[in-house]
């Protein structure tokens, strides 16, 4: 006997979460569903409905890719973590409010589509597929941001931390910490004189 296995998608989860809890979810500020059983494998249009949503968690899921979020009015931290995103899109959508985008362990290899963050500040893409350091000078349109996480992706491959640490604060130096650690007058002084190669 074949059982269909429908795909679950955040829209379930909702409903699901208003059903156990006897509230309703446009209202709240947090909303996480981290490790969703069954996993998220799809975002809808019910994503939307997240209207007073500030921090959105839904790490440790199989979301392959987002969809518009217009109606995510208010969110400044999104998680999304340990997913199956290859491609950052739809996020000018929340560019008014986004400060904090938590996006690592997926399949992302260029980060296209940031641009309109003029808001953002912390961006974290520990363990991704960024192959190319070319793709680092796309966060210059990013003019608050002052943290970024980006060890364990490909253009780490053949060079040491620190190099890379000061690769990227010589085409970012207005950040702060880069792979959690914050950086030192000594760094900041290094990295006017790295040769990037």
């Amino acid at each position: 006997m074949n059982r269909v296995v429908k795909e679950v998608t955040i829209s379930h989860c909702i409903k699901s979460w208003e059903q156990k809890t006897g509230k309703k979810i446009s209202e709240e500020e947090h909303v996480s569903f981290i490790c969703n059983i069954p996993l998220i494998e799809k975002l809808d249009q019910s994503i939307n409905t997240l209207e007073k949503c500030k921090r959105l968690s839904l790490s440790t899921n199989r979301i392959e890719k987002f969809v518009p979020m217009p109606g995510l009015k208010n969110i400044e931290i999104l998680s999304i973590g340990r997913n199956c995103i290859k491609k950052l899109q739809f996020l000018e959508d929340i560019s008014g409010t986004l400060k904090q985008l938590w996006i690592s362990y997926n399949n992302i290899d260029k980060l296209d589509n940031l641009q309109s963050l003029k808001n953002l500040q912390v961006l974290y893409l520990f363990h991704n597929k960024i192959k190319c350091l070319e793709e680092i000078d796309k966060l210059n349109t990013l003019p608050e941001l002052i943290e970024l996480g980006l060890k364990g992706n490909p253009i780490y491959e053949g060079r040491t931390n620190e190099y890379m640490k000061l690769v990227i604060l010589k085409k970012l130096p207005q950040l702060k910490v880069v792979d959690n650690e914050t950086i030192t007058e000594k760094q900041r002084n290094d990295a006017l004189t790295i040769e990037v190669i």
